[in-house]
């Protein structure tokens, strides 16, 4: 699948490996769902590997068009944008210069690494951040590999790397 999605109460994590138009379909479901079971706003986390492929012009347009109701969905607002040097610098600065001419300020935050994410978030945040992050660890999500390279994995796999 080119996304994952993990939730858990107050929070939801994505890994993107190649999304589609039907992909962002599907997480602004899923976000708005946990929205309501949550009875407000919740903290988001979406993490894209360095070698994650950049998506393609229709995917574009359809995060470009689902952002505002995603801002609304979310308190704080998270992208762990993975990769080392100059290149993958300037991507941070102008992922976090798009957000923050389209959005509220404050909201939207841009990291190099998970361990980054940890440095930054708030102290309120800082438990459910941890909690997020070790399932995604748990369920291989934190391995630094794209998606695409992820195998699936089963119960028995996760004892052995857990």
């Amino acid at each position: 699948m080119p996304v994952e999605i993990i939730e858990s109460t107050g929070a939801m994590f994505v890994l993107w490996g190649r999304p589609n138009p039907i992909d962002v379909a599907r997480l602004s479901e899923r976000l708005h769902a946990a929205v309501a079971r949550n009875a407000g706003p919740i903290l988001y986390v979406t993490r894209v590997p360095a070698g994650a492929p950049a998506p393609d012009a229709s995917t574009r347009k359809h995060l470009n068009a689902a952002m505002p109701l995603t801002a609304e969905c979310c308190s704080s607002y998270h992208v762990v944008m993975e990769g080392t040097g100059f290149g993958a610098a300037v991507k941070r600065g102008v992922l976090l210069s798009l957000f923050q001419l389209t959005q509220r300020r404050g909201l939207f935050h841009v990291h190099a690494n998970c361990d980054d994410l940890l440095r930054h978030v708030s102290t309120e945040e800082a438990a459910t951040v941890r909690n997020l992050l070790n399932r995604a660890r748990s369920q291989g999500l934190l391995d630094g590999h794209p998606l695409a390279s992820l195998a699936p994995r089963g119960k028995a796999d996760l004892r052995k790397t857990g």
